[in-house]
């Protein structure tokens, strides 16, 4: 009783249930709306095509007014064009393998044109492929029409791969898995909504991302995050702004890529760890008084006078200029 389902008109989703239609389900022509709920497919057809979400891949044919789409086909890039209303949309990600769904410019996003209420953007599922959602924006968007906030659940991993997307005020929350995120996708310099990691969840800059949202960055107190850079040795990302994270929050480094430290961080109180990549302290204090550990493949160089309690594990590298003056635990 909560789907309305009629060939050649239509479906409409708005309960609270899963929604997987059977291979030899009716395949119907019209638009669908996914107002609640979320709807299951393992295709998303090609452009013109017919199929479990109707026929075409123009926006308005697949329209988002607070529904997810759950995704359980084998990979692919998604030539399906949507449209959203207030109250949203979510993509779920729950394909088997390591091949990943893309959302790209072949599937034209189209946000309604007079929003009067919230337009969130959940991405989820369990899928630990580059899950990839950048798609284009339909028409030239004005202020206020994008997504009003982003919430990535789940331990699947997704990357938000585009700078138009979301609102200048909208807030960021990884509650669970790895967000990626290219240059600039959560508003540029002047930006200052929150990004928030959950406990146990990772934030991961993609290649060529040197965005420094130290300032915008909040952990809960006591809980543990993880910052991803996943560009090459070379690459770098300089936190010029003190980290504001809750008390006794833990943070660990992982990724290839460098990241630096060039101002003190009195709210680091708890545990840094270095497990991958390089960590570059080159301000004193910018460790705060954390306890740091260096393990596996991670290289913690340390620039400036740092009083930190120093645990360095197999494979770990201490370096720096003022490596000899650190307090190194258990060597």
């Amino acid at each position: 009783s909560e789907f309305i389902v009629m060939a050649m008109q239509g479906l409409l989703n708005t309960g609270d249930q899963v929604l997987v239609p059977m291979p030899d389900y009716p395949l119907w022509t019209a638009a669908v709306t996914l107002a609640g709920g979320t709807a299951q497919v393992s295709s998303l057809v090609s452009s013109g095509g017919v199929g479990r979400l109707g026929a075409g891949s123009a926006p308005s044919q697949l329209v988002f007014s607070g529904g997810m789409l759950q995704y359980a086909g084998l990979g692919e890039v998604s030539q399906r064009g949507f449209r959203v209303l207030d109250g949203g949309a979510g993509f779920s990600a729950i394909q088997s393998g390591a091949t990943a769904l893309q959302i790209t410019g072949s599937a034209p996003i189209d946000f309604d044109n007079t929003p009067l209420g919230a337009r969130p953007l959940r991405l989820s599922g369990t899928n630990t492929a580059s899950n990839l959602f950048a798609p284009v924006p339909f028409e030239s968007e004005t202020a206020g029409r994008a997504f009003s906030s982003l919430t990535k659940e789940l331990a699947g991993v997704w990357v938000l791969g585009r700078t138009d997307l979301l609102n200048a005020d909208a807030n960021v929350t990884v509650a669970g898995g790895t967000l990626g995120f290219v240059l600039n996708a959560f508003g540029g310099a002047g930006a200052t909504s929150d990004v928030n990691i959950q406990d146990g969840a990772a934030l991961r800059w993609e290649s060529g991302n040197t965005s420094d949202i130290a300032a915008r960055l909040r952990v809960p107190a006591a809980a543990t995050a993880t910052l991803d850079f996943a560009g090459s040795a070379a690459s770098s990302v300089t936190f010029a702004s003190p980290l504001a994270v809750g008390t006794a929050a833990n943070i660990t480094k992982r990724g290839t890529g460098t990241l630096v430290f060039s101002v003190a961080n009195p709210a680091l109180t708890s545990q840094l760890t270095v497990s991958d990549g390089r960590l570059r302290a080159t301000h004193a204090g910018s460790m705060g008084t954390a306890a740091v550990t260096v393990r596996d493949t991670g290289i913690l160089s340390v620039e400036a006078v740092a009083t930190n309690n120093i645990t360095v594990l197999s494979g770990g590298v201490l370096a720096g200029g003022n490596a000899d003056g650190v307090n190194k635990v258990g060597w």
